[in-house]
């Protein structure tokens, strides 16, 4: 199986950006509903996902990642003169981290490789033990988010053995 760290395609500019988000706050301490609001200098680009501060989908996209990971925690983010409903989410952390991979001082990624046999079970996670909130999607799912014509999102391929 293929796998991919799923992005925000920093290239849109304009992209809606949600303002006084912690990305240090875990899922569960947000309330079921969230309201914010946004940067007024963003030029309304509603893109299907936002990596940063913290992941957060679109209603489409929550839909594609709901269908293959059962694990993912979805809480509603209401964006103030947003009509579109956004999802703050997280996804599982898997252990699945190969011996080939390289880190920097204190867990940072220079060159990611999973254990495909690890990953094998899993759809939609994230990876333990290293500092990257990196949202890793398999082939299944990457081949479905691009038959619903994404906005804003682009993949980058990751190396497993």
């Amino acid at each position: 199986m293929e796998y991919f760290i799923l992005r925000q395609d920093r290239n849109l500019t304009g992209a809606i950006k949600p303002l006084n988000l912690s990305w240090q706050k875990k899922i569960h301490d947000f309330e079921d509903i969230t309201v914010v609001e946004r940067d007024k200098q963003s030029h309304e680009q509603y893109v299907d996902f936002l990596d940063s501060p913290r992941a957060i989908a679109s209603d489409k996209l929550k839909r594609i990642l709901s269908e293959y990971s059962s694990q993912i925690i979805f809480k509603i983010l209401m964006l103030v003169d947003v009509k579109s409903i956004y999802w703050l989410f997280e996804v599982p952390k898997i252990d699945c981290l190969s011996p080939n991979t390289e880190l920097q001082k204190k867990d940072k990624v220079t060159r990611l490789v999973l254990d495909r046999e690890k990953a094998k079970d899993h759809a939609v996670f994230s990876v333990e033990g290293i500092l990257e909130p990196y949202i890793i999607i398999n082939l299944n799912v990457a081949e479905k988010i691009f038959q619903q014509d994404p906005w804003g999102i682009i993949l980058q391929e990751v190396e497993a053995i």
